[in-house]
């Protein structure tokens, strides 16, 4: 026995195209998801221009006078360059500090800022701080107590210091090359950057083919 089942022709087909639309629909909603999250992870991804943050710099002082002639001694402090241009004085200027010198580990607890200038662009162009501020810097003899001044110049610092049992302090010259320098800070890879870019144009590329069809 043969069955046989009778097809209307016209409401198939418009069984097909309502099939057809609800599937374009839903591919071009996808389409859109991809191509929106694509384009946020390209923004996420992208630096930020004109963005204030904590800027670090690293310093390495070699100093050439004194009982501590000879040795080199380095850190590294932030600054929020949302301070805006111009020199600035108080004592809470720095972010962070992180400095050994005499025996003791320097911070923001037991070091301050006399001042610190900056340019137009936010980069550090002259700093004074040390163990004892006020927010005018000094050192004090017979006490391990220190001054860094530096005014711009990469390759030219002054630091003065005294130690315990000195009834006298030392100013070193610290020359070299560079004194005070601006960390570097991480960048996107080109190649991330390009794979994003990729995916929103395949994605904007299908949703215009969709719409055309």
């Amino acid at each position: 026995m043969r069955i046989t089942h009778e097809v209307d022709t016209p409401k198939a087909a418009a069984s097909l195209r309502s099939t057809s639309l609800g599937g374009a629909r839903k591919l071009g909603t996808a389409l859109r998801f991809l191509g929106a999250n694509a384009l946020l992870a390209i923004g996420c991804a992208l630096p930020v221009a004109a963005s204030a943050a904590p800027v670090t710099y690293n310093f390495n002082l070699p100093l050439n006078a004194g009982p501590l002639a000879g040795g080199s001694y380095g850190g590294s402090f932030t600054v929020d360059d949302a301070l805006g241009a111009g020199t600035h004085s108080g004592l809470g200027l720095l972010g962070s500090l992180d400095f050994d010198f005499a025996g003791q580990h320097w911070t923001t607890a037991n070091a301050k800022t006399g001042s610190l200038t900056l340019d137009a662009d936010g980069n550090l162009t002259g700093v004074l701080f040390g163990s004892h501020c006020s927010p005018s810097c000094s050192t004090f003899p017979g006490l391990d107590s220190w001054t860094l001044l530096w005014t711009g110049d990469l390759n030219f610092a002054l630091f003065n210091y005294s130690l315990q049992g000195y009834n006298s302090t030392f100013l070193a010259i610290a020359e070299g090359s560079p004194l005070v320098e601006r960390a570097a800070t991480d960048v996107p890879e080109p190649s991330s950057l390009a794979l994003l870019a990729g995916a929103a144009l395949v994605a904007g590329a299908g949703l215009r083919r969709q719409r055309r069809d």
